[in-house]
């Protein structure tokens, strides 16, 4: 990425690397860009930042129970 700050394969790739580390958060940033630089490029990266907003949500939708504060 330092040398092609734009390439939207990278960060794909990126993103994909950053999920398996537990790297969420940056992975979810990664993959906005991503999508931001080529919509229309590639679905994975769809699947993966629907994945990453589901979890989420589900876990925030937990711990606003009370039970897993």
């Amino acid at each position: 990425l330092e040398l092609d700050p734009n390439n939207h394969q990278v960060m794909d790739d990126l993103a994909e690397l950053l999920i398996q580390m537990g790297e969420d958060a940056i992975a979810k940033q990664v993959l906005e860009r991503s999508i931001q630089l080529a919509p229309d490029s590639g679905y994975s990266k769809y699947m993966n930042l629907a994945q990453l907003l589901t979890a989420e949500v589900s876990l925030n939708a937990l711990l606003q129970t009370g039970k897993f504060s």
